[in-house]
């Protein structure tokens, strides 16, 4: 009887992984007026793909790194020696930071049935740059690393 349940095991078939892939574009926030009160907002996307069979699951979470400054409290664009603060969030409320899900920091997480074929879901990125930074003209920009986990 042993032999019999390791064979019929055995034949089971194995269920399919959805396969994802994920593409950004950046976030781009035009001119900093370090005199305006107000804070800078702008957002970019990120585009989730994933390739199933109808009716599958498929369940991910969307992580992004600190980036250079390698906090999540501020991240910071740099321009040669100077430093600007600003950050991402999962909201147009910017309450949560969108980080790795520590220090405080949030992930997207979502799950759905697949329809037959690619699946793909956009999320907006949310940034913000906070107002009263004197920092002198430049091209500031900082690389994130944007990790899915499925």
């Amino acid at each position: 009887m042993k032999r019999l349940l390791i064979a019929i095991l055995l034949c089971l078939p194995m269920s399919a992984q959805a396969a994802c892939t994920l593409l950004t574009t950046n976030v781009v926030f035009g001119i900093y007026n370090y005199s305006n009160f107000a804070p800078l907002d702008a957002t970019g996307n990120i585009a989730v793909s994933c390739n199933g069979i109808a009716g599958q699951a498929i369940s991910y979470t969307v992580a992004i790194s600190s980036g250079s400054s390698g906090s999540f409290v501020s991240r910071k664009m740099i321009s040669g020696r100077y430093a600007m603060n600003y950050n991402f969030y999962l909201n147009a409320t910017h309450a949560t930071v969108w980080g790795d899900g520590n220090v405080g920091t949030g992930i997207l997480t979502d799950s759905y049935a697949s329809v037959a074929g690619m699946n793909t879901r956009n999320y907006l990125i949310y940034g913000r740059i906070p107002s009263g930074q004197a920092v002198p003209p430049g091209a500031y920009s900082d690389s994130l690393v944007v990790t899915i986990t499925y």
